[in-house]
């Protein structure tokens, strides 16, 4: 349990996840593995030095898949058709479409113009 609190203290000076791989010898997914473990707890770095073994080894050293959580995802998918059908029109670039002014250029451009006849 010391090389785990070694890292965590890394972290908790600063130090980032290819530094402490680098500095300690271990794989660097393994660095992140235990530093996401360590943000998920909520607990200071104090709180971590005070553990004893055992309850370090069923925080950091549990088996299994360690559930992401990702939000940017799930608040760009609603963009996703809209961002697909502004880049379908002729002569749009990606660039136009993250500029603000853009989207509504294309969004004027999108509406439907009444023609009237002269004389009408």
């Amino acid at each position: 349990m010391f090389t785990i609190r070694q890292r965590l203290r890394l972290y908790a000076s600063g130090k980032g996840s290819k530094y402490i791989s680098q500095s300690t010898g271990v794989a660097r997914n393994t660095v992140k593995k235990y530093l996401y473990r360590y943000v998920l707890s909520e607990k200071t770095i104090e709180q971590i030095e005070a553990m004893s073994d055992a309850q370090m080894s069923g925080l950091f050293l549990i088996k299994g898949h360690i559930e992401v959580v990702n939000n940017q995802l799930s608040d760009l998918e609603p963009l996703l058709l809209l961002y697909a059908a502004m880049l379908k029109n002729h002569g749009v670039t990606k660039g136009m479409v993250h500029a603000p002014e853009a989207i509504m250029y294309l969004h004027l451009r999108s509406l439907p113009i009444k023609h009237t006849p002269p004389g009408a």
